[in-house]
């Protein structure tokens, strides 16, 4: 199963208008969360690592190389600098080289194009997503929608702060899908699809509006606190509001966050902090406590 992961896609990679399959695109995050982890354009990672990131089972290594080919695929980045010089359009894949040698073929070396890495650098914003839910996708379409979603679900794109929406024209929405239907009602069924799968893996209420004169879509959902995205964002969010407070209690436990943000009851005297299975478990307790605003400490008196 995957760990849990999440990574903050870059938006260059999250608007690419891309043909990968589901596989591929799952691939996609788990090499560009590799990159992000070593920090480096040339990398050597475990072909058994990429198999857990995205939920793989089995030993067909062929078609996780076929997957990978994909990544070869030539994307667009526009208008940035390169070692002094400005850039108008680069043509490139993410992957620019890919090696699995005889006498290690349980390892992939990978180089990223350094140009890619640089626009990257200098080109601002980010999509969260966590692998362990990504994993769980089981079409193109739905996940798509769901990444589409992750981009923009904070951004401030409503007059009210307690509903999101966006619109996106039908020629739009082609792109995203990888579609080419000529009628609203027709990619509306392939929308429609895609968010019932959201609701089930990721539990979001998204709904959409077709608008046929402007040939528009418009998808609206309940917006929860910007930290609220991820158990990521939701952990430092308490750590730094929430020092030395109570924040989840049971019958039998207190538990409090410290200075340095461990997890420790307040109510046992001996050997008080969380061992790590424990603390990881309270704290997917606590977020799923918090997503559905029953997490009494920030009911009490939230900051934000």
């Amino acid at each position: 199963m995957t760990k849990e992961i999440t990574i903050k896609k870059h938006n260059t990679l999250t608007d690419g208008r891309t043909t990968y399959s589901l596989t591929a695109e799952k691939l996609l995050n788990a090499v560009y969360h590799t990159w992000e982890r070593e920090g480096v354009d040339t990398f050597t990672v475990p072909i058994a690592d990429l198999k857990e990131l995205i939920g793989m089972d089995g030993n067909n290594d062929e078609y996780l190389y076929d997957c990978l080919k994909e990544l070869q695929t030539v994307q667009r980045f526009r208008n940035f600098d390169y070692k002094g010089r400005g850039i108008k359009l680069l043509q490139s894949s993410f992957i620019m080289d890919l090696t699995v040698y005889k006498d290690n073929q349980n390892h992939a070396q990978m180089t990223i194009n350094p140009k890619i890495i640089e626009a990257l650098k200098q080109r601002a914003g980010y999509t969260p997503l966590e692998l362990k839910t990504v994993e769980k996708f089981r079409t193109i379409g739905g996940y798509k929608l769901f990444q589409l979603f992750k981009r923009y679900e904070f951004l401030p794109n409503s007059t009210d702060s307690r509903i999101g929406s966006i619109t996106f024209t039908l020629e739009e929405m082609n792109n995203v899908l990888g579609t080419k239907y000529e009628h609203l009602s027709q990619l509306e069924r392939v929308i429609q699809r895609g968010l019932n799968e959201i609701g089930r893996i990721a539990h979001l209420e998204i709904s959409v509006l077709g608008k046929k004169k402007e040939k528009e879509f418009t998808f609206s959902w309940g917006r929860k606190a910007p930290y609220l995205q991820t158990i990521a964002t939701f952990m430092e969010h308490m750590r730094k509001y929430y020092k030395q407070e109570v924040v989840y209690s049971t019958d039998t436990r207190k538990i409090a966050i410290n200075e340095d943000g461990l997890l420790y009851d307040k109510a046992r005297e001996n050997q008080p902090f969380l061992t790590q299975k424990e603390a990881t478990k309270t704290w997917q307790s606590m977020y799923k406590f918090a997503l559905d605003d029953k997490l009494f400490c920030l009911k009490q008196g939230k900051l934000f």
